[in-house]
């Protein structure tokens, strides 16, 4: 049902669009300009090389519903109408100009009540659109939280590394290396989770305690499994929590503000035989997810798959509300809680391409966390998520079918 009202609202957006399009298009054709020649319309009618540029590009764009970020304001249409006519434009068309974008903002008004939220609604049944207007709202949204909360940080990363356990194939090693970069305070007083460590079974069941090792070779046992050469030096002081439901939280305890103080926190651990490798009885998928919780400006979410593995590739990526007030996954399902993804799942090869990598660490962390499973490079294929100021509180899940065991 939710897909028809969506069709329908975009067919009308559409339409309605369109019209102002057509309208403006024959308003400059009229008085012989070219619409994909801005800077000579600005020059030749005494008009804001800004608004010349919106103006064509909202005629020329492929796509009508991609013009609406484009769109100028009443004040400004008004200017670009009244310039072309007074040299020379028919009355007419400068009339039709005013009727289409009339019945534009008329449409807005029943749909949405003002511009904001009607880009937000064309985000729904366009991608790119949802893209821009999506970055600029999670941007606003990353301020707001830094401010609410007192803390962010330059960017998250979360691995994960997937391969066949070298003493019994038909279990799965998987690991972990993850961290904030340049994670700064804004008070004092914030206490703030670098990452958790919780493991759930099919249906969301939490899983009884399970072996995890650090992977750092010099990290004792039973401490938090950072991995000191991709930290800051000194340490900011870091307390691993343990919470009723069955986590291990390691956070930064309370400390001085600001960029001077700002701090990069890496950890990264390994279950060895941790989880089937094939498909079982009422459990034929796997999952590997990362929560997003910090005010962060990028993240950066990787999946490392062993080649043997490869016949349960490619992944799809989700991404699901944690808001206490509804649905949570995993527990009540994949069908409750997911939110629109606006970013496509990379792919970076095999062996994966760091050269592209936009964080300078970010191929060693990588190299670290294989070199560390037991395997090189060359025997793993990648894939990424980049996303721009994250919201949250959010869970990105990579997800895979698991292979049935011949």
């Amino acid at each position: 049902m939710s897909l028809t009202v969506d069709q329908s609202f975009a067919r009308e957006a559409r339409d309605v669009l369109g019209g102002v399009r057509r309208a403006l298009a024959e308003l400059v054709g009229s008085v012989g300009a070219d619409p994909t020649q801005p800077q000579e319309i600005s020059r030749k009618y005494g008009l804001d090389k800004t608004l010349s540029w919106k103006i064509t590009r909202v005629i020329c764009e492929d796509d009508a519903l991609e013009a609406v970020r484009l769109m100028p304001g009443r004040p400004g249409l008004r200017i670009f109408i009244d310039a072309l006519e007074r040299s020379g434009a028919p009355t007419d068309r400068a009339e039709r100009v005013r009727q289409a974008v009339e019945e534009y903002e008329t449409f807005i008004e029943t749909h949405s009540g003002d511009r904001e939220t009607f880009e937000t609604m064309i985000g729904g049944v366009s991608k790119e659109v949802a893209r821009r207007r999506g970055e600029a709202l999670r941007k606003q949204a990353f301020t707001a939280n830094s401010g609410i909360w007192g803390v962010r940080s330059r960017a998250q990363v979360n691995l994960h590394f997937c391969a066949p356990n070298a003493q019994n194939p038909d279990m799965l090693d998987l690991g972990v290396v993850c961290g904030l970069v340049d994670f700064s305070r804004l008070r004092p007083d914030a206490r703030w989770a670098v990452s958790s460590i919780v493991s759930v079974e099919a249906g969301g069941v939490l899983r009884e305690a399970f072996d995890i090792r650090p992977l750092h070779a010099e990290v004792p046992y039973g401490e938090a499994p950072v991995v000191p050469e991709f930290c800051s030096s000194p340490m900011p002081k870091l307390a691993a929590v343990k919470t009723q439901e069955q986590r291990t939280r390691f956070e930064f305890v309370e400390g001085p503000v600001g960029n001077t103080a700002a701090a990069t926190c890496i950890l990264g651990w390994v279950a060895r035989s941790s989880v089937p490798r094939y498909a079982q009885p009422n459990d034929d998928v796997g999952e590997l997810m990362s929560h997003f919780n910090t005010p962060t400006e990028i993240a950066f979410v990787d999946m490392y798959v062993h080649r043997d593995l490869m016949r349960s590739m490619p992944p799809s990526m989700h991404l699901y509300s944690q808001m206490p007030g509804g649905p949570i996954y995993p527990k009540e399902g994949p069908a409750h809680g997911q939110l629109a993804l606006p970013e496509d799942l990379l792919d970076l090869g095999s062996p994966p391409d760091m050269t592209a990598a936009p964080l300078p660490m970010l191929g060693s962390l990588v190299e670290f966390g294989i070199t560390r499973m037991g395997h090189g490079l060359r025997d793993f294929h990648g894939y990424r998520l980049r996303l721009r100021y994250p919201p949250i509180p959010t869970l990105s899940v990579f997800r895979f079918k698991l292979e049935p065991k011949a």
